[in-house]
């Protein structure tokens, strides 16, 4: 039987995420323009899918597969 992740910890992680994505961008990023607001919303995009995959991956290590 394979087990699945429980719904309670994926949606902790995706908001876990979330925030770690939102403060590398802005540091990374440091907007102070409204040019530098938008390249801070493609960096925020492209490090939260990264994150994202990440924690995928971790994940399903620690369950077993996604199905």
């Amino acid at each position: 039987m394979i087990e699945r992740t429980p719904p309670l910890v994926a949606i902790i992680v995706k908001i876990i995420c979330w925030l770690l994505s939102v403060k590398i961008a802005w540091e990374w990023v440091e907007p102070n323009s409204f040019a530098k607001f938008l390249l801070f919303l493609i960096v925020w995009t492209i490090v939260g899918y990264v994150i994202d995959f990440i924690a995928i991956v971790i994940l399903t290590a620690i369950f077993g597969e996604c199905r």
